[in-house]
């Protein structure tokens, strides 16, 4: 099946299947509202047809990337039935029908554009939190670069789900969400913003990749780095490469060299995420704080 040339054509083609079990299974592609959606008939390992749908991106290379793959649009359980391929075909067309329906429900996709605001979930942090604001100042594709509004710190996110489909931890924007310019901000202080992010960012990468010059103390260029940030920002040393972060009004994280505490974190409560905005560390409930803080003195 030729999966380009059926979303190009918004066509859709039943397709058998056979994988390496030889189980036969349906699947078609349909595309609604520009979105793709993949809907599967099989049957499942307690004997009954089912059918389901996700939706996906198609990425240049052809293949396919699945966001929530564990969210299904719909779900269809035909009976148990001997599974020929002529009765899996009549259940795939019994689904594409239900699909059809399902389909006008659909709302279209989200649209984005440079001055918009959204917000993470997950990790303690939650929509209308203080702080929990970015605002895109970059787009390429669905792919954004994005400001902290508070402390002026630069992310990238690969894209961004309508939060009418909350699904998980992730970053999510509302369809009436606001602007930049909703918060008050003219045209020329989002232009500021926008330089001074940038300008913070490129000092800090500058410093951190200063460390790995053998002439100079990698711990010494590590804070320096730091030390340039606001106070609100700035990273409480432990250790030369343990650092707690101060990550959400709920959360705190600790990061750097964490490999050779990695049980005593776990066993602290701590759940690790290499997805972290202040990079990859362990992130802890704030009611956490003390102990933590008392086990890594002690180290």
């Amino acid at each position: 099946m030729n999966t380009k040339n059926v979303l190009l054509a918004e066509e859709f083609t039943a397709h058998l299947k056979l994988d390496h079990s030889n189980k036969k299974s349906f699947e078609s592609i349909r595309v609604v509202n520009e979105k793709n959606y993949r809907i599967v008939t099989l049957k499942n390992s307690r004997g009954a047809i089912y059918s389901f749908a996700s939706d996906f991106e198609l990425n240049p290379d052809g293949s396919q990337t699945y966001h929530n793959l564990m969210k299904e649009v719909f779900k269809k359980n035909h009976g148990n039935f001997r599974a020929t391929a002529q009765k899996l075909r009549e259940c795939h067309f019994e689904a594409l029908s239900l699909f059809e329906e399902k389909s006008k429900e659909f709302n279209p996709p989200l649209k984005y554009n440079i001055g918009d605001c959204f917000f993470f979930e997950g990790y303690g942090s939650t929509k209308g939190d203080p702080g929990n604001l970015f605002v895109i100042y970059e787009l390429n594709g669905n792919a954004v670069k994005a400001i902290k509004i508070d402390t002026q710190e630069i992310i990238n996110v690969d894209h961004l789900t309508d939060y009418n489909e909350k699904f998980g931890i992730g970053y999510y924007m509302e369809r009436n969400c606001k602007t930049i310019f909703d918060l008050g901000f003219s045209e020329n202080e989002f232009n500021s913003l926008i330089i001074d992010a940038v300008e913070k960012k490129n000092n800090y990468d500058n410093s951190i990749n200063a460390a790995s010059d053998q002439t100079e103390d990698p711990a010494e260029v590590f804070k320096n780095a730091f030390d340039s940030l606001s106070e609100d920002e700035q990273v409480e040393e432990k250790l030369p490469e343990v650092n707690i972060v101060d990550y959400s009004e709920k959360a705190f994280a600790v990061i750097g060299d964490t490999k050779p505490i990695k049980e005593d974190l776990k066993a602290l409560g701590g759940r690790w995420n290499n997805r972290l905005t202040c990079g990859p560390g362990w992130i802890f409930s704030k009611k956490k704080m003390n102990e933590v803080k008392s086990f890594l003195k002690a180290q």
